[in-house]
């Protein structure tokens, strides 16, 4: 054997130990560095989350059960693959493996109490997930359309507070609040629908939702301006229907 068979030999042995050794590790988890991906699979458990919100609050606990199931299933399914392993934008944040487990916890006791028929446990153990989830991109620098709705919703329950007893517009103090939220709201409208995912912004009642809540918000200022607090308060009213049902029918 010359030399240089000699070198081919050791060379095609070393490629083949090399392999062997690689097969013997253990299984690692792939790094889940694409957010798009992340993102979509926690819309899908949030999905059912949000349809078990609606359900618990018309008074229907079977069919929140139901959702639950589906949205632990997803869940469970989420953090086998992310947990050990998070989008790059996660990375560091110690805190994104424990906030899987406190909204996977939070899934299935939300889904026990509503298979037991008690809404009120149900709806107090779910009602932080969807803050936790918020929070948990916020510290990242992430956000997406979810958490546009979740903006929507908070300035929509602030301004909502002024419907009982009618607002006192006589009071500087008071139109200035309503205005200053209205404005927010104003702003929000036609930014959560621009950042909605393409396939449901031509739905007919994503496009209901969104013309009549900016119809409505737009109609405040001038009620404001009038100081016709009934007025008001029916617009409120009003707002409040879309700003709710977009949330449960197109929340993210």
């Amino acid at each position: 054997m010359t030399i240089h068979q000699r070198n081919d030999l050791v060379s095609q042995t070393s490629k083949v130990l090399a392999i062997v050794c690689l097969m013997a590790l253990p299984a690692m988890p792939l790094a889940a560095d694409s957010l798009s991906d992340f993102n979509a699979k926690v819309s899908e458990a949030y999905s059912g989350y949000r349809a078990a919100m609606n359900y618990l609050r018309t008074g229907n606990p079977g069919l929140a059960s139901l959702e639950l199931g589906a949205a632990v299933d997803s869940w469970q399914s989420l953090e086998s693959t992310y947990k050990s392993a998070p989008p790059t934008e996660f990375a560091k944040d110690g805190t994104f493996a424990p906030t899987l487990s406190k909204v996977g916890k939070a899934l299935n006791n939300g889904l026990d109490s509503a298979t037991d028929g008690d809404m009120k446990a149900a709806q107090a153990l779910l009602l932080p997930v969807r803050r936790m989830l918020y929070e948990l991109r916020q510290r990242n620098g992430v956000r997406v359309y979810a958490d546009c709705i979740t903006d929507m919703n908070t300035v929509m329950d602030r301004l909502y507070v002024f419907r009982r007893p009618a607002p006192e517009l006589g009071n500087a103090e008071v139109r200035a609040a309503i205005a200053t939220d209205t404005l927010a709201y104003q702003k929000l409208v036609p930014t959560c629908r621009a950042m909605a995912p393409a396939g449901i912004q031509n739905d007919i009642e994503f496009v209901r939702l969104f013309d009549g809540a900016e119809d409505s918000v737009a109609s405040l200022l001038p009620d404001l301006d009038a100081r016709d607090s009934q007025a008001v308060v029916n617009v409120l009213r009003e707002l409040r229907s879309f700003d709710r049902i977009l949330f449960f029918r197109f929340g993210g």
